[in-house]
């Protein structure tokens, strides 16, 4: 969640939406904006701030859940977050990863990407990963972190260049970016009954598959 006053707007980062670099372009554009949560949803905008215009990316569905995919592969650990704990939390983010195929994780996978505090008991906690909801990333819908039903602005992925100029920032910055196929080919009829059910939702956006 990223707070922009020069612009007036609450940015809720959606994970794999590009958010990576929206949020540097952000910050190198607009000195006063504030990372509040890495990926928070709109629910938790803070009271004030929630008078401001909510906007977000939502992204197809399977690209951006095979982006998380090979992301989670060589995952270091946040950004804004390291120390021992934090590190030994990345390692547990790459098992869920290691040794499975993207259908595999897709359908079995029920574990959290990132959680503000350490599973293995170091005692680590980090405010800025708090979500309102910690379900694992492939049950989830993007509807979840965005909440259109709370006044959400929902753009579409494939023109996050364009927005990123009329926000004045540079469109060909690229930060944390993975190569994820635009096609459905290989894709079996398990992964996508498992994306109608978890994200009919995000399937109806009409977001192409990038």
């Amino acid at each position: 969640m990223l707070i922009v006053p020069e612009l007036k707007a609450v940015f809720i980062l959606v994970p794999r939406t590009g958010t990576g670099t929206l949020y540097r372009e952000m910050r190198r554009v607009y000195p006063k904006s504030m990372l509040l949560y890495r990926h928070a949803e709109a629910s938790l905008v803070p009271p004030g701030y929630d008078r401001w215009c909510k906007v977000g990316f939502v992204r197809h569905p399977l690209t951006r859940l095979r982006s998380l995919y090979h992301f989670m592969q060589t995952f270091g650990g946040g950004a804004q977050v390291q120390d021992g704990a934090a590190l030994a939390d990345a390692k547990r983010v790459r098992r869920q990863v290691y040794g499975k195929t993207f259908e595999d994780w897709l359908l079995h996978n029920r574990e959290p990407w990132t959680v503000p505090f350490d599973l293995n008991g170091a005692g680590g906690y980090w405010p800025i990963l708090f979500r309102a909801n910690a379900a694992p990333e492939n049950l989830l819908s993007q509807h979840a972190y965005l909440r259109p039903d709370l006044g959400t602005q929902v753009l579409r992925f494939q023109e996050l260049s364009q927005h990123m100029v009329t926000w004045g920032l540079n469109p060909e910055v690229r930060k944390n970016d993975t190569v994820t196929p635009p096609t459905l080919e290989g894709v079996s009829q398990k992964v996508l009954a498992h994306l109608n059910h978890y994200c009919e939702w995000d399937l109806a956006q009409g977001c192409s598959l990038l």
